[in-house]
C-alpha cells in the first residue's frame, strides 16, 4: 500500500472516530472499500450499524436492509408535507407527516435509533435521494433532534460511477419536481453538511499499468481512441475463447445468462446432483445470496463467491473451477491455473437485526435466521450486475445490450488485466453512458491537503461539542417531567397514580443537580471561547471533575429508577406499561452517564492526537486498547487451517471440533476462524448425533428436557413449531443440538 493510500486510510478512520462529520468513501473496483468498511465497524468506539439499501448488499455487508431498520415503506418520499398533485396509482407516495403517522418504530427499535451514534451504509451508488431524505425523516422524529439525521453521523460506502440506483419512470415524473437526478448527494437532508469526500486510488485488483490507465479514462467517460483500439483489438480472440472453457461469458441481461448456464450443463452427459440450501429461522427469498437449489453435474463450470475462509486461501471471491468430483453431500473443485483440487464447505449467511442490550447498553446483533449452502454459482455466463465485487483472469464481455451508466466500467473492471479480456463486439463512443451529474460531483473532490486542515478544525469542534452535549442534562430533565404529567388519571382507575409522590421525588431530586451542570457548561464556552487546541488541557481537567461530581450522583438516581421498577413488578398488578415507562427513564440516565465519561475520553484522544477508546456503555468502565465480546469484532488470532490435498482430508467440521475439545468456547473459534457462530454450531451438529459429543458440554441438561418434550407434541419434526412454543429463551441452534442428542437421530425439517 502505498503512503498516499495509507495516508488517506488514516484521515477518513479520523474523520468517522474524532468527529462528527458525515463522510463518503469512494473509489474504483478493487480499491479496498469493503475491506475499510470491515475494520471501521469492528473497531470504531461509536455505536454502529452496518445497513445498505438492497437485501443481498446488506446480507454481503454483513448487516440489514435501510427500510427494516427504520422502517421505511416502499413507494416514493417527497421530502414536503405539501407536495404537488400526483397520481400516485402507480407508486405509493410518502411524506414527513405521513412516514410518522403511518409507520410508527417499535420500542426496541427506538431505543437502538436513539443509542446510535454512527450509521455506516454500503453500496450507497444505488441509495436514492429520495430515500436518504426518508431517512433523515425518521431520524429526526426518533432521536427528538431538530437536525440532519437528528444527529447521527452517516458513513457511505460505494462507488457512484458503478451501478446507478433504481428508478422507475413513473417514480421519477413525480421525483424529478424536487431532486436534480436520483443519486444520494442530491438528497435535501445533506445540503447543508455535505459529507467528507475521501477517495482511495491505489488498486489491489489490477497491476497492468495501461489497462488501470484505459479503466480511469472508462471511469470518468474520458476514453481515447487509443483507449478504444487497446480493448477492441480483444475481439480477434472471440471464436477461439468462446470454444474454451477458461473463459467466464459476462453480459447485461439475466436471461441471456440464465439461458447459457442452463444449455451449457444440459450438454454435460454426466449424472446430474441437486444441492438445496438449508434455512433456519427468518430468511426471506429475496435475501437469498445464491440459488435455493444448485444443480450441478461433473465437468460443470462453477464460480466461488466467498473467499476459502479455512486459512489456506485456496479460492477467492470469484474463482472459477470445474466441478472434479461430486456426490450426494460433497463437491470436489478443480482449477485451471494448476492450484490445489479442493472440497467446498458450505458457508453460513446470517440474515441479523439490531437490538440495545438491555444489561449493557451495546448495541448487539441479533441472528433472525441462517442460510447454508455451497458458495457456488453456475460460471458459464454471469450478468454484469452480480460480477460486482468480483475477480476474473478470464471473461469474454458481451456489452452490446448495456442500458446503464456504469455498466461498462464495471464489466471492464472486473479482469486482472488486458491479457484475459475478449469483447464480443468492438466497443464505439456511442456505448458510452456516465451520468453528467455524477461526474459533476466527482470531479469536486478535494485534495489530501485541504482535507488534512479541515479534520483538524473538525475534531476540535467535535471535542467540545462532546462535552457540552454529555454535560447538558435538559432533554434528562424534560424527559422526567413529561413523565411526571402522565400521571394524570384518578388514584382508583390507575394504580400507577399511587406512585406519583415517587416521581416528583425524583424530578425534585434532580433539578438541583441540573442547575450546577447548566452552570459547568458556561465554565466550558469560557474555557474554549478561542476555539484552540492550547485549551484542551484546561478542558480536560474540568471535564475529569465534572465527572466525577455528577457521575455518582447521576447512578444513585438511576439505581432509584431501577429499583422501583423491581418494586412495582413485585406489586403483581398488570403494569407492564409503567415498567416500560420506567426502563426508558433508567436507560436516558445510563445514556448521561456514557456520554459523560466519553466525553473525558475524547478530550484526551484530542490532546494526545489519537483516536478514542471505546468505552463501556453504562458503567463508566474503559475498554484496553482491544475491544473484547462486542459484535464485529474480528480476532487477530492465526486461523486454523485445513489440508485439502492427499489422501486424508481434514473437514472444516473437524477443526472445529477440535478446538472445542481444547477448552474453547464456541464463540471463540467463531472468532479464531473468521467464522459466524451459527456455522461452528453446524460444524458441532455430526458430533452430537454420533456421540463424540457430549450435549452437556454445550447447553443445559434442563433446556435439553424441555425442548425434547416439546418435540414430543409433534408426529413430524420440524424446528419453526417447537421455537414458537419455546419462546426467545431458547435458540435454533440449541433445539437443533438436543434433538440430534436424542437416540432415534431423527432429521428435523427447517420450514
Amino acid at each position: 500500500m502505498s503512503d498516499q493510500a495509507d495516508n488517506k486510510l488514516q484521515i477518513a478512520s479520523r474523520f468517522i472516530n474524532c468527529t462528527n462529520r458525515h463522510v463518503y468513501i469512494t473509489g474504483k473496483a478493487g480499491t479496498g472499500k469493503t475491506t475499510f468498511l470491515k475494520e471501521i465497524s469492528a473497531s470504531t468506539h461509536k455505536k454502529a450499524v452496518i445497513a445498505a439499501p438492497t437485501g443481498v448488499a446488506a446480507i454481503n455487508a454483513g448487516g440489514v436492509t435501510l427500510h427494516s431498520l427504520l422502517q421505511l415503506p416502499f413507494g416514493s418520499f417527497v421530502p414536503t408535507n405539501f407536495p404537488k398533485s400526483v397520481d400516485s396509482i402507480y407508486s405509493k407516495i410518502t411524506t414527513p407527516k405521513s412516514l410518522i403517522r403511518e409507520s410508527r418504530l417499535g420500542k426496541n427499535k427506538l431505543m437502538l435509533v436513539r443509542e446510535l451514534e454512527l450509521l455506516i451504509i454500503d453500496e450507497v451508488s444505488m441509495l436514492r435521494a429520495d430515500l436518504l431524505d426518508a431517512i433523515d425523516a425518521r431520524l429526526q422524529h426518533a432521536r427528538r433532534r431538530n437536525e440532519p439525521f437528528g444527529g447521527l453521523q452517516l458513513l457511505l460506502i460505494g462507488d457512484l460511477l458503478q451501478l446507478p440506483p433504481v428508478v422507475k419512470e413513473y417514480e421519477w415524473r413525480v421525483l424529478s419536481d424536487y431532486y436534480q437526478s436520483p443519486y444520494f448527494f442530491e438528497a435535501k437532508a445533506l445540503k447543508e453538511n455535505m459529507p467528507v469526500y475521501i477517495e482511495l486510488t491505489k488498486v489491489y485488483r489490477q497491476t497492468d499499468q495501461d489497462f488501470i490507465d484505459v479503466l480511469e479514462h472508462f471511469r470518468y467517460n474520458k476514453p481515447t481512441r487509443q483507449d478504444l483500439d487497446l480493448l477492441n483489438v480483444s475481439c480477434e480472440k472471440f471464436e477461439n475463447a468462446k470454444k474454451s472453457r477458461e473463459f467466464i461469458f459476462i453480459t447485461t441481461h439475466n436471461r441471456i445468462v440464465d439461458e447459457k448456464n442452463a444449455t451449457e450443463l444440459a450438454k454435460l452427459k454426466e449424472k446430474e446432483f441437486s444441492y438445496n440450501a438449508e434455512i433456519e429461522g427468518d430468511f426471506p427469498e429475496h435475501l437469498y445470496p445464491v440459488e435455493f437449489n444448485l444443480k450441478l453435474k461433473k465437468g460443470a463450470r462453477v464460480m466461488f463467491i466467498k473467499n476459502d475462509y479455512s486459512g489456506e486461501q485456496l479460492y477467492f471471491n470469484g474463482k472459477i473451477g470445474t466441478v472434479n468430483n461430486l456426490d450426494e453431500e460433497d463437491i470436489q473443485i478443480g482449477f485451471d491455473d494448476g492450484s490445489s483440487e479442493v472440497w467446498v464447505e458450505k458457508y453460513t449467511w446470517e440474515n441479523k437485526s439490531y437490538r440495545v442490550n438491555e444489561d449493557t447498553g451495546e448495541i448487539a446483533e441479533k441472528i433472525n435466521g441462517t442460510f447454508t449452502h455451497f458458495p457456488l454459482r453456475l460460471a458459464w455466463a454471469v450478468t454484469v450486475h452480480k460480477s460486482q465485487g468480483l475477480t476474473f483472469d478470464r471473461a469474454i464481455l458481451d456489452l452490446s445490450g448495456a442500458f446503464a451508466p456504469g455498466q461498462i466500467y464495471v464489466a471492464l473492471s472486473r479482469l486482472r488485466s488486458l491479457k484475459g479480456l475478449v469483447l464480443s463486439t468492438p466497443l464505439t463512443f456511442n456505448h458510452l453512458r456516465t451520468d453528467s451529474v455524477v461526474l459533476s460531483f466527482s470531479e469536486n473532490r478535494p485534495e489530501v491537503s485541504s482535507l488534512t486542515n479541515q479534520l483538524q478544525n473538525d475534531i476540535l469542534s467535535y471535542t467540545i461539542d462532546q462535552v457540552l452535549k454529555a454535560f447538558d442534562l435538559l432533554e434528562l430533565y424534560q424527559q422526567i417531567r413529561y413523565h411526571l404529567q402522565s400521571y394524570d388519571k384518578d388514584i382508583k382507575k390507575s394504580h400507577k397514580q399511587k406512585f406519583r409522590t415517587w416521581a416528583v421525588e425524583l424530578l425534585n431530586s434532580l433539578t438541583p443537580v441540573m442547575e450546577i451542570a447548566d452552570r459547568f457548561l458556561i465554565q466550558v464556552n469560557h474555557i474554549v471561547r478561542q476555539h484552540t487546541r492550547q485549551e484542551l488541557d484546561h478542558l480536560l481537567a474540568r471535564t475529569t471533575a465534572a465527572k466525577d461530581y455528577f457521575n455518582p450522583i447521576l447512578k444513585n438516581l438511576a439505581e432509584k429508577v431501577n429499583d422501583h421498577i423491581i418494586l412495582i413488578k413485585a406489586d403483581g398488578k398488570k403494569m407492564k406499561t409503567y415498567a416500560g415507562e420506567l426502563y426508558e427513564l433508567k436507560m436516558s440516565f445510563y445514556r448521561q452517564l456514557y456520554h459523560i465519561h466519553k466525553a473525558e475520553t475524547i478530550v484526551k484522544a484530542a490532546i494526545d492526537d489519537t483516536e478514542p477508546k471505546p468505552v463501556k456503555a453504562y458503567d463508566g468502565e474503559i475498554y484496553g486498547q482491544n475491544k473484547k465480546n462486542l459484535p464485529g469484532q474480528h480476532s487477530t488470532e492465526k486461523k486454523t487451517t485445513q489440508k485439502t490435498t492427499g489422501e486424508k482430508r481434514i473437514s472444516t467440521r473437524e477443526i472445529s471440533f477440535s478446538m472445542l475439545q481444547e477448552g474453547k468456547s464456541i464463540a471463540e473459534i467463531a472468532s479464531g476462524r473468521s467464522l459466524a457462530i451459527s456455522t461452528i454450531e453446524e460444524h458441532l451438529l455430526p458430533f452430537i448425533k454420533n456421540g463424540s459429543l457430549d450435549i452437556s458440554r454445550l447447553m443445559d441438561a434442563s433446556k435439553v428436557t424441555k425442548i425434547l418434550e416439546v418435540a414430543l407434541r409433534f408426529d413430524e419434526i420440524r424446528l419453526t413449531p417447537i421455537k414458537e412454543i419455546l419462546g426467545d429463551d431458547f435458540s435454533y441452534s440449541e433445539i437443533r443440538f438436543a434433538l440430534a442428542s436424542r437416540r432415534d437421530k431423527e432429521t428435523p425439517s427447517s420450514d
